[in-house]
């Protein structure tokens, strides 16, 4: 369809850029207005108009949030491990399933026990129920 008049074209382009009505400013990944209002220092602006996920990493010295915005479907910045994509290849993984892991109390025998008793833990439950012991 071709334009005759410079009348036309104006009404057309002032059709296409009329300005929406935001309440919230447009986010990285569909931020519910709810999931905003309810916890507002879970987000960062970036460039004053898109909101994007805070990083979720604290420092150990001040134990403040980290202020970066986390990078797409990521929980951490760029400085906190979010571009690390974990080892690649074989002896990599081999490498990383023999280091010492402890965080704290876990250790991989104690994790192991923990999941096992959680697991008798679902069958007692299943078998209470099938029984009538508990709803």
């Amino acid at each position: 369809m071709a334009l005759t008049t410079l009348s036309e074209l104006i009404e057309q382009f002032d059709a296409c850029t009329e300005p929406e009505q935001v309440n919230e400013p447009p986010a990285s990944r569909p931020v519910s207005q709810v999931e905003y209002k309810a916890a507002p220092e879970n987000f960062v602006l970036i460039c004053g108009s898109t909101l994007a996920i805070r990083c979720r990493a604290k420092s150990k010295r001040s134990k403040r949030r980290c202020k970066q915005p986390a990078m797409k479907s990521k929980f951490v910045c760029r400085y906190h491990g979010g571009k690390s994509t974990g080892p690649r290849t074989a002896a990599g993984r081999k490498h990383c399933a023999e280091a010492r892991t402890v965080h704290g109390r876990e250790t991989r025998a104690i994790r192991k026990q923990s999941s096992q008793k959680s697991r008798e833990m679902r069958i007692l439950m299943r078998v209470a129920k099938e029984h009538g012991l508990i709803r």
